[in-house]
């Protein structure tokens, strides 16, 4: 699965493919800087950036249950990207316990609102070939309770614990959605 890579608004601290995976360019250091200025005002693409920030390991080392973290607290206000990669990263199991439900639902959120990807599509295939196509439906309804209440939905993301109240399944050292 592939993350969103959207979320920038005028004025938001964007980076430069030469600062992509260099933790000692300028450029990241006042990304990180502004962004988390931004954060302090309660930014949500600022949140989003962070996440991003994380994730793509632009501070060494790339810390994945930051960027969950980061990324739920953007979901929650409603940024479709950080809703995307949320989802991204329960299917995965990186940051937190792998969760197909949980992951299937944000993919589908994000879907719905606009975000470009195929992580809903791949997910679903992964379920069906793991035999697992009860989750699909469980993730459907799920969805539809983030739909509703995307704040409280959020709320309720842990980074590494899993899903609060759920029992999740862990990550496996290798990855594989097909494709």
């Amino acid at each position: 699965l592939r993350l969103a890579e959207g979320g920038i608004r005028p004025g938001m601290p964007t980076r430069s493919p030469a600062s992509t995976r260099s933790c000692a360019s300028a450029k990241v250091t006042i990304s990180v800087r502004s962004s988390l200025e931004w954060t302090a005002r309660g930014e949500a693409n600022a949140l989003f950036r962070l996440g991003k920030i994380y994730d793509d390991g632009l501070v060494a080392p790339c810390d994945y249950a930051k960027a969950f973290e980061y990324y739920g607290g953007a979901a929650k206000a409603g940024v479709v990207e950080a809703q995307y990669n949320l989802g991204v990263l329960y299917a995965t199991g990186r940051g937190t316990r792998r969760d197909y439900v949980e992951g299937l639902a944000w993919l589908i959120v994000a879907t719905k609102k606009g975000a470009a990807g195929d992580g809903e599509k791949r997910t679903r295939e992964q379920l069906v070939r793991l035999k697992k196509s009860q989750q699909i439906q469980e993730a459907e309804r799920r969805a539809e309770e983030i739909l509703k209440d995307p704040a409280a939905a959020a709320a309720e993301a842990k980074p590494e614990g899993g899903f609060a109240g759920k029992k999740a399944e862990p990550a496996p050292a290798k990855v594989d959605l097909g494709g």
